[in-house]
């Protein structure tokens, strides 16, 4: 059980780090806690499903 929870913390640990980003330019007040709050919610999709995100990446900058 713990290798599913390890697992599990690495793909989110992954996706977090590929795609939990602002999408905007950098700001005074970036984080304060509504800033991050705003910021979380804006990315938890992407993060949570990043295999398919980075497979239309992909998929997008492949020609024809």
């Amino acid at each position: 059980m713990e290798i599913v929870w390890s697992l599990v913390l690495m793909y989110l640990a992954l996706g977090a780090a590929f795609f939990a980003h602002p999408r905007e330019q950098a700001e005074l007040n970036d984080f304060h806690w509504k800033g991050q709050l705003s910021i979380f919610f804006d990315t938890l999709p992407t993060v949570l499903t990043w295999p398919v995100v980075v497979w239309r990446l992909a998929a997008a900058r492949l020609p024809g």
